[in-house]
């Protein structure tokens, strides 16, 4: 892959973790999915938007349906606020997306 290709799909991670609506990737991936096949490698980007949607749920509380009902069903146990979630929410899903990108570049 190429220098032009890398930052593409650096490019297409950030679009996706701008994207407004976190809780809802469909409509983005729906309109990705239009400009995916004019890259050169349109099976990779797929895989970069598969993990990419995959991990965005990390990001913050309301990033994943399955986020919300942990931290509603812990809290007669212990208040977990929006920040004290970001706090490890936007680190880790940084770590995991890097990660995941290595990864796909070293396979593909």
């Amino acid at each position: 892959m190429n220098h032009w290709q890398q930052e593409l799909v650096a490019t297409i991670h950030l679009c996706r973790h701008l994207c407004p609506d976190q809780r809802a990737p469909a409509p983005f991936v729906l309109v990705a999915g239009k400009w995916i096949t004019h890259f050169n490698d349109p099976e990779l980007m797929w895989k970069v938007l598969a993990l990419s949607t995959t991990f965005a749920g990390n990001l913050t509380i309301v990033g994943s349906v399955a986020n919300m009902i942990v931290i509603e069903s812990a809290r007669q146990h212990l208040e977990v606020s929006f920040w004290d979630y970001a706090r490890l929410g936007i680190p880790i899903t940084i770590l995991t997306i890097a990660s995941g990108i290595i990864l796909l570049l070293v396979v593909s």
